[in-house]
């Protein structure tokens, strides 16, 4: 066992950036996704689904951070207890100190989704397409309190040739409805309901939590400082 003390100087600068960031991600808080989704009754876990990966795509466009999927799918295979917790809006201490600790996700975005088969609609026309109607209901908690953020809940359509491509299509349709997004002949995102709450939400708790800056080493004239 070796011990090694390190020593070194710090530039003001660099403390005074980590502060301004700090500040800056008050309305961007790094997002973890966890959604529970069916494609035509077929099951795929929280941090393997289409949906997430949408939500991500999306809302990455806006600036969010988000854990990586690896962690993610980590996460649910060795803290499947504690995740399951946070799924059901279960935001007790262990789950924070995983979550909030050690993936840094500020807020979870949770939820549902699911695509029904609604070929035999469009059959009559005999237009080789799949038809596949998409239902996704999601919240955002706030992993520092675990209170609901936002909350929305919204149906579309989509159709492609390829059933899970036709799923896709109709989880990218609802998802744009609820998240917004870049118009045509736009270059800013344009945030729907869902982002919208999201933000004012959060900023409006962040303005009232306490940030800790922990500084060691310093004279009493650079403490003064």
């Amino acid at each position: 066992l070796y011990r090694v003390t390190i020593e070194g100087t710090v530039e003001e600068a660099v403390v005074m950036n980590a502060i301004e960031e700090a500040l800056n991600r008050y309305g961007r808080p790094r997002i973890m996704v966890l959604i529970r989704e069916k494609f035509d009754g077929r099951s795929n876990l929280p941090g393997f689904t289409e949906t997430e990966t949408v939500i991500q795509d999306i809302m990455g466009r806006a600036g969010f951070e988000f854990v990586d999927a690896r962690t993610t799918r980590v996460l649910m295979e060795r803290q499947k207890a504690r995740m399951t917790r946070a799924m059901e809006n279960h935001v007790s201490e262990d789950v924070q100190n995983l979550l909030l600790g050690d993936a840094g996700a500020e807020v979870i975005i949770t939820g549902t989704a699911e695509t029904h088969d609604q070929t035999p609609a469009i059959d009559e026309y005999r237009t080789g397409m799949q038809l596949k109607s998409a239902i996704v209901r999601i919240k955002a908690i706030d992993m520092y309190t675990g209170a609901v953020l936002a909350a929305a809940s919204v149906d579309a359509p989509g159709m492609y040739a390829e059933p899970n491509v036709a799923s896709r299509k109709a989880i990218e349709h609802v998802m744009k409805k609820a998240l917004g997004g870049i118009e045509t002949g736009r270059t800013s995102f344009r945030a729907g309901t869902f982002v919208d709450a999201l933000i004012r939400q959060f900023t409006k708790a962040a303005t009232n939590r306490r940030i800790g800056i922990l500084v060691t080493g310093l004279d009493y004239q650079d403490l003064k400082k």
